[in-house]
């Protein structure tokens, strides 16, 4: 694939996942946050990750294969509040006698609409690399293999995540699933 292609694509995908995102931050009552929703990616500390982009999977997860590590990603997660490394705090570092680290990391309870957002924006990627192969049992299930006793999230947080994310693949379709969280917000909200 040559650069413009890989350039091309990655624009693409961008524009797909946020329009996607954006949509469903609408219908979900977080406009605003919809609005701004991974306006960074388009910065350059972080769109040189196309360089990485195949349209089948993140390109950081391309960069992390070959550099170990995503450059990209450490700039667009210290920005982001829909990240749950975001709300992380790693203030303390213990030492294992052999020249390592055992790092304390703090998770902070995400806003609620961090989470929400954070619903959206797993739909979003889903729905931007799946394409057609998207369904309401796609986030769970990458949740599943991909996430589950792996993120150093808040409990609260985590929980309500999973929770909506449950419910999604239990729905008909995403419009049951908004229909579904629109009438139950409310009592969400106040029990996160």
């Amino acid at each position: 694939m040559t650069d413009k292609e890989k350039r091309d694509l990655h624009v693409e995908t961008i524009l797909d996942h946020i329009t996607v995102v954006k949509d469903l931050c609408y219908q979900m009552g977080i406009s605003e946050l919809g609005d701004a929703h991974d306006l960074s990616k388009f910065t350059p500390e972080e769109f040189e990750i196309y360089k990485y982009a195949d349209g089948k999977r993140s390109p950081h997860d391309n960069a992390r294969d070959e550099l170990g590590y995503s450059p990209s990603w450490i700039y667009h997660k210290a920005r982001n509040q829909h990240h749950w490394e975001y709300w992380t705090d790693f203030n303390e570092a213990k030492p294992n006698g052999d020249g390592t680290f055992t790092i304390v990391c703090r998770c902070v309870k995400m806003p609620y609409d961090r989470v929400i957002e954070m619903l959206c924006d797993f739909v979003g990627a889903g729905k931007a690399y799946s394409k057609e192969a998207w369904t309401v049992h796609t986030p769970l299930d990458y949740w599943k293999k991909n996430c589950e006793g792996k993120r150093a999230m808040h409990k609260d947080s985590e929980k309500l995540l999973v929770t909506l994310l449950t419910q999604l693949d239990k729905s008909d379709s995403l419009d049951a699933f908004v229909s579904w969280y629109n009438k139950n917000k409310e009592r969400l909200e106040k029990n996160y």
